[in-house]
């Protein structure tokens, strides 16, 4: 008799690697960024579509360094060169340093640098027409400092104060970048980048355009600036601004936020077998040196040490409040199913006693109770936007979709503790971090990169700088894709990240290149420079002077 062979069930699919970048800002060290992307994109180019990047949230330099990744994500022009070209071998100090007294560094080479790299017809084309190109959109957000102030009305539920006025500093510019956008889109994110990049020990403000986005504004209840009688409604939108890293430099509640509208997008599929991952690419972790000069009660340290180092200490801060603020989300929001699972079950256990033939209309009105519970916090949510928009309150449903998984009280609890909370459809992330961490202790993590110093634009005086800090971002970046490449099918892609390593020819040197080791000429422009910020001083404070004689 015949034997019927059972088909084999046919295998799980890979997990494909789906990342949410976070790009933080670093002047000059915005190297390390361009090392550690260009090794990152490599990777995903070569991955068969296993490796991802759909989010990316940014400040200063990194802004710079996001639109470029998203360039060559969707278009498939040439990570390595795109990076190399913006942050080892363009921006010099020689060709920033400003010829006026508007500013120490002047922004129009960066800006002519962007165009070129952005532009499709510049000196990187984009890829072949079979070159691989990443099907699901980029979104990106840059972190911008507005020096007048965004002005905003907080709502309230208190009926006799319904909203508070408010002032911020931090506004974004975002973009979702599609596989089929045209060629300016890429060219539009230039002028933002540079605003986001603009930090204020060098460059000018910026001025951006907002009227586009006006209506973005009103719903978040910024209020419109005055109206000047020698100007046009659309001109008061016309924004100055500094380094976005000025008030949020590690934005990375912002990637989470991103992400939240990147898997509502009806187009990017389904997500079920994708592991979804934010990754922080840090130049400068937290590393507490016990023999450094700040715990040493004996010697007092230097005015300049401290002015040097405090612009260090906001960095460090935001980063860890925002982990702070991310494991603390992870586990209230595992509390929260604990606690909902716990009541649906408490529930169960009460009704079991309950006559059967009462128990379909206590269910029933129990479910209820819980409704009119979700529909209040709905109302309450319009009421707010009611305030702001002077639009009348319409009625929430407080109706409860049932689960038929999980069961009809724990769907209604759960709804209910995950609205009180801020927590509904949020999930745990997982975060990680490409960091000089990643390979070893020695040298010292704080003597790992090359241009940290000047605050931070000490990379700006040599090239060799500029190329070490690339290849320690490089270098880290590939230790983390050893860490990921075998469990979502992309160990092949390393071989490439690898070969396009060594057509670079370059060396890492154990020992950092320093400014004893610049040459005379190198020299000469860093004292150049220096001269340079004495007139720019001179001039702005006769300025101010003058003003203030003449009343």
């Amino acid at each position: 008799m015949a034997r019927t062979m059972t088909p084999a069930a046919p295998p799980a699919p890979t997990p494909r690697l789906r990342l949410a970048l976070t790009l933080p800002g670093a002047v000059s060290l915005g190297a390390y960024h361009g090392g550690a992307l260009a090794a990152l994109l490599v990777a995903a180019q070569h991955s068969d579509g296993q490796l991802l990047i759909d989010a990316m949230a940014t400040a200063s330099a990194g802004a710079l360094t996001g639109v470029l990744a998203a360039r060559a994500l969707l278009r498939g022009a040439d990570p390595v060169d795109l990076m190399v070209k913006a942050w080892v071998e363009a921006d010099s100090l020689a060709s920033l340093r400003s010829h006026t007294t508007a500013s120490v560094l002047d922004p129009e080479p960066l800006r002519a640098l962007a165009r070129d790299l952005l532009s499709p017809s510049g000196s990187v084309p984009d890829g072949a027409a079979d070159s691989y190109r990443q099907g699901d959109s980029v979104r990106i957000s840059m972190a911008l400092a507005s020096l007048g102030g965004l002005a905003y009305r907080l709502p309230s539920l208190d009926a006799n104060q319904p909203w508070f006025n408010a002032l911020t500093h931090l506004d974004w510019w975002s973009h979702t970048f599609a596989a089929n956008d045209a060629d300016d889109g890429f060219a539009g994110a230039g002028e933002p980048a540079l605003a986001s990049a603009a930090n204020a020990l060098g460059f000018p403000p910026s001025r951006l355009d907002r009227t586009a986005d006006r209506a973005d504004y009103e719903a978040n209840h910024i209020i419109a600036p005055p109206i000047r009688p020698d100007r046009s409604q659309d001109e008061q939108w016309m924004l100055w601004y500094t380094d976005g890293g000025t008030i949020d430099n590690q934005p990375f509640g912002r990637a989470i936020d991103l992400v939240v509208e990147a898997e509502a997008d009806p187009q990017v599929g389904d997500l079920a077998t994708d592991e979804r991952l934010f990754v922080l690419v840090e130049p400068q972790p937290a590393t507490v040196d016990f023999n450094g000069r700040w715990w040493d009660p004996e010697t007092k340290p230097r005015w300049t040490f401290t002015l040097f180092d405090v612009f260090n200490l906001k960095g460090e801060q935001s980063v860890y409040d925002d982990l702070l603020l991310l494991e603390k989300t992870n586990s209230r929001i595992r509390w929260t199913d604990a606690a909902a699972e716990a009541l649906a079950d408490a529930l169960d256990t009460a009704l079991a006693a309950v006559d059967p033939a009462n128990r379909p209309a206590v269910e029933a009105a129990v479910r209820q109770r819980l409704g009119q519970a979700a529909g209040t916090m709905d109302s309450d949510h319009l009421r707010l936007r009611a305030h702001h928009h002077g639009t009348a309150t319409p009625e929430p449903t407080g109706e409860v979709a049932a689960d038929p998984i999980k069961g009809e009280f724990a769907t209604a609890v759960s709804d209910l503790l995950t609205r009180a909370s801020g927590l509904k459809d949020k999930r745990p992330a997982r975060v990680e971090m490409v960091s000089p961490l990643l390979d070893g202790d020695s040298p010292p993590v704080s003597d790992r990169l090359a241009g940290d110093f000047l605050f931070h634009f000490g990379g700006f005086v040599d090239e060799d700088f500029r190329r070490h800090d690339f290849l320690v971002g490089w270098s880290n970046m590939r230790t983390w894709l050893t860490t990921r490449a075998e469990a979502h099918g992309f160990t092949a892609a390393l071989a490439e990240v690898d070969r396009r390593h060594d057509a670079l020819g370059w060396t890492l040197d154990d020992c950092n290149p320093t400014l004893g080791s610049l040459d005379l000429g190198d020299k000469w422009e860093l004292l150049r420079t220096a001269g340079h910020v004495g007139r720019v001083i001179t001039h702005d404070l006769g300025d101010l002077v003058g003003h203030d004689e003449n009343g």
